[in-house]
């Protein structure tokens, strides 16, 4: 995968509509964790993402369509309807092999719910990000969208020069009525043993 160039920086503030067509649909993930039964099909909930570079920043969407968003305010998005974005910038082969080891330090975890009147979107361990990440995560009239704005200086600081290359997954964490939400995978979780390498590549244009 390649990132597309953004003629214009778009705002993290969640509202999609300055970002082109989604160039990735995922009616079917690759991978389904948690409570499997809380999920139904793509009637049930399915997404869409894209990755952009614009400036200094490289942006990821994600568009979530969902029949019921759940909140329960306790800041874990797995316990809820919520996103979770893993990036993985190390040089070489420890990126292309790497099984998803040191989360929230070679690799990147940004994870939110979207957020209520009473709550900004509730990032996970928001403090612990690179400085300057930007987060949006908000409700839709059918479902939610997550906005994220990464400074690209933390992947030239991860492969020790001008970034070539990294690696992307993204969780999508169904919760209807049951008590845990069912985790949908673009590609299998890095930390499972249906992961392989490379998955979720994506490379400098």
């Amino acid at each position: 995968f390649t990132p597309r160039m953004l003629e214009a920086p778009p705002e993290v503030d969640g509202n999609l509509v300055d970002w082109p067509e989604l160039r990735l649909s995922v009616p079917v993930p690759a991978q389904v964790k948690g409570a499997r039964t809380a999920w139904s099909g793509p009637d049930d909930c399915f997404w869409e993402m894209d990755v952009a570079l614009h400036g200094d920043y490289l942006y990821i969407a994600v568009k979530v369509t969902d029949d019921i968003v759940l909140r329960n305010d306790t800041g874990e998005p797995w316990l809820q309807d919520g996103v979770e974005i893993r990036l993985n910038a190390l040089p070489g082969d420890a990126q292309r092999t790497s099984r998803g080891e040191d989360e929230m330090g070679a690799i990147l975890l940004v994870a939110a719910s979207p957020e209520t009147e009473s709550h900004g979107p509730l990032a996970w361990r928001a403090e612990d990000l690179p400085e300057g990440t930007r987060i949006a995560c908000v409700e839709t009239k059918t479902g939610y969208a997550m906005e994220v704005a990464i400074p690209t200086r933390w992947l030239d600081e991860q492969q020790g020069g001008p970034w070539e290359s990294f690696r992307l997954n993204v969780a999508v964490n169904n919760r209807d009525s049951v008590r845990m939400p069912a985790q949908l995978w673009w590609r299998p979780d890095w930390r499972t043993d249906a992961t392989y390498d490379g998955s979720g590549t994506f490379v400098r244009p």
